[in-house]
C-alpha cells in the first residue's frame, strides 16, 4: 500500500456547507488546505481546524481584481496549488421580471466569473506541477430550473462548459 502524498488544496467558500466539508475531508486525509473566507472571524475558525495545514485566505471571489494577488499569497504561504475546488457561490432566487440586472450580475460574478478567475490564477503553478482542478455547482440547476431560480440555472449552465473545455486542452498539452 502506497503512502499518501500530501497535496495543497485551494477551496473557495470554506466558512460553511460543502466548502467546509471538502476542507475538513482534505485536512483529515493529511493534506494542506488554503480556504477562502470573507471575514476574519471565519478565518480564525478555519485556521484552528488544523494549525499549520489550514491556511485561511480572506477573499470574496466576486472581487475579480483581488484574485491573482490572493492566489499568489496562498502559494507563498502553502506552496503551489495542486487541487482547486471552486465551491464559493450563491443562489439568487426570484422570477426574472422581478430580478434586477444588479442581482443577476452578482449571481454571475460569484458563480461564473469568480471561478474562471480562480482557474486562470492557479493555472501557471498547476502547469508546473501537473495538478488537477475540481469544480462544484448544483448538477440539477442548469437542466431543470424552477421559475424562481432562472438566474441560478443560467449561471450554472454557463459555468459547466468552462471546466469541460479546459480539461480537453489540459489533456492535449505537454505539461500533463
Amino acid at each position: 500500500m502506497s503512502a499518501l502524498i500530501p497535496k495543497t488544496f485551494l477551496i473557495t467558500g470554506v466558512s460553511s456547507g460543502l466548502g467546509r466539508a471538502f476542507a475538513e475531508g482534505a485536512l483529515d486525509a493529511g493534506h494542506a488546505v488554503v480556504g477562502t473566507v470573507r471575514n476574519p472571524k471565519d478565518a480564525e475558525a478555519f485556521a484552528a481546524l488544523a494549525p499549520g495545514r489550514a491556511h485561511p485566505l480572506l477573499l470574496d471571489v466576486t472581487h475579480l481584481d483581488a484574485i491573482p494577488a490572493a492566489v499568489a499569497d496562498a502559494e507563498r504561504r502553502a506552496g503551489s496549488v495542486d487541487v482547486l475546488v471552486n465551491n464559493a457561490g450563491y443562489g439568487h432566487e426570484g422570477v426574472l421580471e422581478e430580478s434586477s440586472i444588479d442581482d443577476l450580475q452578482r449571481q454571475f460574478a460569484a458563480n461564473v466569473f469568480g471561478p474562471v478567475a480562480m482557474m486562470k490564477a492557479v493555472l501557471p503553478g498547476m502547469r508546473e506541477g501537473g495538478a488537477a482542478i475540481s469544480s462544484t455547482s448544483p448538477p440539477w440547476a442548469g437542466s431543470s430550473p424552477c421559475p424562481a431560480s432562472a438566474s441560478i440555472a443560467a449561471a450554472s449552465s454557463r459555468w459547466k462548459g468552462f471546466p469541460k473545455r479546459w480539461a480537453r486542452k489540459w489533456r492535449r498539452s505537454a505539461f500533463m
